[in-house]
């Protein structure tokens, strides 16, 4: 199974049959969004740029205006993480700092 945004970034886990949540913080949000926004900067240079197709540029450009949009688009950490815009297919790309 590939890994996704929401598998790294689920804040639950299982104890005894018990699903807790564990609540985030807006400095965790910010760390994740910033490693993303850095992670996809390799897709702007203008040679691989040029590479994409219509739509994948406007997938990445949502992407990354979304992940700028978050602390200003929830109002709770906990919702901001639980949102996190997953990048495009594609891109494979993927936090490492979780």
């Amino acid at each position: 199974m590939m890994n996704s945004i929401a598998n790294i970034l689920d804040r639950s886990f299982d104890n005894d049959g018990v699903i807790t949540y564990v609540d985030s913080t807006w400095e965790q949000v910010r760390r994740v969004r910033n490693e993303l926004l850095s992670l996809s900067d390799c897709w702007y240079p203008k040679d691989r740029w040029d590479s994409l197709s219509t739509t994948d540029k406007g997938a990445m450009n949502t992407f990354r205006q979304d992940l700028r949009d978050l602390p200003a688009t929830y109002d709770t950490p906990n919702d901001a993480w639980d949102n996190m815009p997953e990048p495009p297919s594609w891109s494979a790309i993927l936090p490492e700092l979780i």
